[in-house]
């Protein structure tokens, strides 16, 4: 009853994490209304995708590494491969500021304190969750000191770098190999997510193949079948075996990953109809301009601009002939 209440209230949590996630990748480059639908659709696609993941496939996804974090991810980057504009790439005014970097740390000391429990809150049985809970915390603590290393290795003056730094506890070193994605692909990740989450996402679900390969019946005891209930001799009577629950792991991270780069590709084209894509091209920042509006703002303000330039344009002419 109580593990049927916390998947409850986690499982909105999730998903709504992982709307996050893609608002990470997009932020500064779409409206409030197109953040709305994008909001719509891919929740929608996101429960759609958990159910077979893990009611379907029955993979071992505790964490929601492959749903939330994958997912989130390259739906948002899928997204913002469709929508992409050449000027964007050229703004000059895309690094962080001091005082963001340190207003940034709150959140991640507080996943020091609450990451550890999302992992575990829906675990089972009770070792389960202190298995999570451990893993979750030598987890950050490895990538944490990785990352310290490599930042200063990377740095000609051997300094830390606070972006760095801040992706840590969630990615470890990964987050050192952002800017590959601006100036190969020319895509923009405004908070690099494709590190911070999709890279870490991957690697959750090649790991969860590893394991499920790795696995010793003998070691775990009862407790295998609440790790992989359609094990043979499990209580759903199932007829896996390592390798094919293997399978079956490899099967749901590809699940996941075209389901996003998929709906993500559908989702940004759908933004870009003219009515809903009215992001001015931005001189400044993350284009405040489309988010504090005037006193006469009105929805259709730029289409009707457009027009009366064209009807002045109209009469300059009729003038001149």
């Amino acid at each position: 009853r109580t593990s049927d209440d916390l998947r409850r209230v986690w499982f909105p949590h999730g998903i709504s994490e992982v709307v996050l996630i893609t608002m990470g990748v997009l932020l500064g480059r779409m409206t409030p209304v197109q953040f709305l639908l994008l909001a719509f659709f891919e929740t929608s696609l996101a429960v759609l995708v958990d159910h077979v993941i893990v009611n379907i496939l029955h993979v071992n996804d505790g964490g929601r590494s492959l749903v939330v974090h994958a997912f989130g991810a390259y739906f948002g980057l899928a997204a913002a491969l469709v929508g992409k504009k050449k000027n964007v790439m050229e703004m000059d005014e895309q690094g962080s500021i001091h005082h963001s970097d340190l207003f940034s740390m709150i959140g991640t000391l507080l996943l020091w304190v609450f990451f550890p429990s999302f992992n575990a809150a829906v675990q089972e049985p009770e070792d389960a969750r202190h298995r999570a809970i451990m893993n979750t915390y030598l987890a950050m603590a490895s990538g944490t000191v990785t990352t310290f290393i490599l930042s200063s290795f990377v740095d000609n003056l051997g300094r830390f770098n606070m972006i760095h730094i801040q992706s840590s506890t969630l990615s470890g070193g990964v987050a050192i190999g952002r800017p590959k994605l601006e100036k190969r692909f020319k895509l923009f990740d405004t908070c690099g997510v494709h590190n911070l989450h999709g890279i870490p996402g991957i690697l959750a679900g090649i790991f969860s193949i590893i394991f499920a390969l790795g696995y010793e019946p003998e070691s775990y005891g009862k407790t295998l079948y609440h790790i992989y209930p359609y094990f043979e001799g499990g209580p759903m009577n199932g007829d896996r075996n390592r390798e094919i629950q293997a399978l079956y792991q490899l099967a749901g991270m590809g699940t996941a990953l075209a389901s996003a780069i998929v709906g993500g590709l559908i989702t940004g084209l759908i933004l870009q109809i003219r009515i809903l894509n009215q992001v001015d091209d931005p001189d400044t920042t993350h284009g405040d301009i489309n988010y504090y509006a005037q006193s006469e703002f009105n929805f259709l303000s730029k289409y009707e601009r457009a027009r009366e330039q064209e009807l002045l344009e109209r009469e300059r002419l009729h003038e001149i002939y």
